[in-house]
């Protein structure tokens, strides 16, 4: 029997958690670039883009 969270069961929610957490790990390892004054140049599919921020860049690669 699981407790009910928010609606969901905890175990439901552990593995939604879980699968969150390999994502960012995922994108984290592929991540490359370097800050500028205007945000942040992120490498893209062999090109650096500009990006408002780090945050922008590493939701772009999820």
């Amino acid at each position: 029997m699981y407790v009910p969270l928010n609606g969901h069961s905890f175990r439901y929610s552990y593995i939604r958690q879980v699968i969150s957490l390999n994502r960012l790990r995922k994108a984290e390892a592929s991540m490359k670039g370097y800050h500028v004054d205007n945000g942040y140049m992120g490498y893209v599919a062999g090109h650096y883009y500009l990006f408002a921020s780090e945050a922008d860049y590493l939701e772009y690669l999820e």
